[in-house]
């Protein structure tokens, strides 16, 4: 079998060959240019060696680049999708290393025998509206500070228009001063709540649709103390700065005094001085980004369109309250992936750890389930008196449920 198939494999290269089909022309190519030799008489041990000179260096790139402009000529789509790949690495790389160098410094931080962190708490509400990110925010932030560190708490202001949606009836305030005695009147009634900390202010809208109140612009500039006017301490320079508000809070306020089709407009001429305090300049001394808590990381990026928190703070921490899935399956059930995908994505990239209060939230990168936020004394007094009164009608054999009998 073996000579049949030698005989056929030769049959067909000779019928290609007569067809054309397999002929392949042969092209030497002129011999490379040769070095001027020196004469024979100077080699004395037998003929000098041809060697090719090599080419220079800016000729190899010349040809590589003509060579790259070529291929982009030929398939432009792939290297513009290879173009967007290579410079997408590169960011990576490049935060992923500043990351890990942040990271190491907040450890040595902590590593000292009595470690005082720059902390800043970035929540979505404030009181009076009594929510769980407004109430559990502040509390967080007192206690904080009563534990010996440099505290901010960074909580939205809104129009006092917008105010009448969300706030009490009749409660409403005309600057964020007034708003801030309210929030300090309230700790004041609280148990070791008392400790200093600071309060800064991000503008930001109340969403009629989503029921729920949102950053207007970069959040870290107000967040991570950027959006602040800096001075020495200087009351003058304290009161300048309060007064002037910067640009970007009278485009805040501009914001909030135009119509949107979602959003309630803002009251067209009183918007624009309220605004002008939504972030108070120079109240305090400036804090370390050590570690930043976001409440609702979720809800805070949602639109978020700033510098990455992660390369604002060493240490990104976000605390997850609400089921937002939920609520569109409710609502919007046919966004509910749409929710889920945005959910998971913006945690992934804005935030270096996740603690879920509780394990039915939607799966999050790198997340944990704990109870931060324990239970509150007032629960268990309205629980202590609802036995009392068990044990009164029943004469002493009633249900125990302070103790869960």
């Amino acid at each position: 079998r073996a000579p049949t198939m030698r005989r056929c494999l030769l049959a067909a290269l000779v019928i290609g060959c007569a067809q054309g089909r397999l002929a392949v022309p042969l092209k030497v190519p002129p011999p490379p240019p040769y070095e001027d030799l020196p004469p024979d008489d100077d080699w004395s041990d037998g003929p000098a060696p041809l060697i090719p000179p090599r080419p220079p260096p800016r000729g190899v790139v010349q040809a590589r680049l003509t060579a790259v402009l070529a291929l982009v000529r030929r398939k432009p789509l792939v290297s513009a999708v290879a173009l967007l790949a290579a410079a997408a690495v590169r960011e990576h790389l490049r935060v992923t290393r500043a990351k890990r160098k942040a990271l190491q410094r907040f450890r040595a931080l902590a590593a000292q025998p009595q470690p005082k962190f720059g902390i800043t708490i970035v929540t979505t509400a404030a009181l009076p509206w009594k929510t769980g990110t407004a109430v559990n925010a502040l509390l967080r932030a007192s206690h904080l500070a009563a534990a010996g560190h440099d505290v901010a708490l960074c909580v939205p202001w809104i129009h006092p228009s917008e105010q009448a949606l969300v706030f009490p009836p009749g409660e409403t305030y005309p600057t964020p001063a007034a708003q801030e005695e309210v929030m300090r009147d309230w700790l004041s009634s609280r148990a070791a709540a008392l400790a200093p900390f600071q309060i800064r202010w991000y503008p930001a809208r109340y969403d009629l649709v989503r029921g729920s109140i949102l950053p207007l612009g970069d959040a870290t500039r107000w967040a991570a103390g950027w959006g602040r006017t800096q001075n020495s301490g200087r009351p003058d320079a304290a009161a300048e700065a309060q007064n002037s508000g910067g640009p970007e809070i009278a485009a805040a306020a501009r914001a909030q005094d135009s119509d949107g089709p979602e959003t309630v407009a803002a009251d067209r001429d009183g918007g624009g001085p309220e605004i002008a305090h939504a972030a108070p300049a120079g109240g305090g001394p400036e804090i370390a980004n050590d570690l930043c808590v976001l409440e609702e990381p979720e809800h805070l990026n949602w639109y978020h369109g700033g510098r990455n928190w992660r390369e604002a703070f060493k240490l990104v921490v976000g605390v997850v309250h609400t089921n937002y899935v939920a609520y569109a399956a409710l609502y919007q059930p046919e966004n509910v992936w749409v929710i889920r995908f945005v959910n998971a994505l913006v945690v992934r990239a804005y935030t270096d750890a996740i603690i879920k209060l509780s394990d039915s939230l939607q799966p999050m990168a790198r997340a944990a389930v704990y109870n931060v936020h324990g239970v509150r004394c007032e629960f268990a007094d309205v629980g202590r008196a609802l036995a009392a009164a068990d044990e009164k009608k029943t004469g002493g054999g009633g249900v125990d449920r302070a103790k869960g009998g």
